[in-house]
């Protein structure tokens, strides 16, 4: 294998056609309705995707890595009855963190302080869902831009 020169990527996608492939009836508000086959299950992700891209220097212990995330839309209830509106589903979005860190080795001590930055450009877009919420609130708030500051050491006996 070619020299690197301390480089390494990864990618990751996932495609999840989930739907119902039976017809079933589910109790709504003192009524019945039917979930037709072919039907979106709620709250699967058709298309996800994660890449990164990261580098390390061996001499100093430093590595960095910039990474993506990324999730198409969904759906949030499965809205057999509601003919006159839209079924309710959430916008896919693709959010960017990035992190550094040192690797330290002293005497019997092992020492790593790290820095992580998720959602880089302060996306809004909803983090979780609530399927088929009974009162319409399906959705959740993502955090804003967030960072983590952190020192991990051990002492080997």
């Amino acid at each position: 294998m070619g020299e690197t020169h301390g480089l390494s990527a990864y990618l990751a996608y996932t495609y999840l056609d989930a739907q119902f492939t039976k017809e079933f009836f589910i109790p709504i508000n003192d009524n019945i309705y039917k979930v037709s086959p072919g039907t979106k299950i709620p709250g699967v992700y058709k298309h996800t995707l994660f890449g990164e891209l990261a580098w390390q220097h061996q001499p100093s212990g430093f590595s960095t890595a910039i990474e993506a995330r990324g999730l198409s839309d969904t759906h949030v209830s499965f809205s057999p009855y509601k003919i006159d509106q839209p079924i309710e589903k959430t916008d896919g979005y693709v959010i960017a963190s990035w992190r550094a860190g040192f690797n330290q080795n002293l005497g019997k001590w092992k020492l790593k302080e790290y820095l992580r930055v998720e959602n880089l450009f302060d996306k809004e877009y909803v983090g979780s869902i609530r399927i088929g919420d009974s009162f319409g609130n399906y959705y959740e708030a993502a955090p804003t831009r967030n960072w983590l500051l952190g020192l991990n050491a051990s002492y080997q006996f």
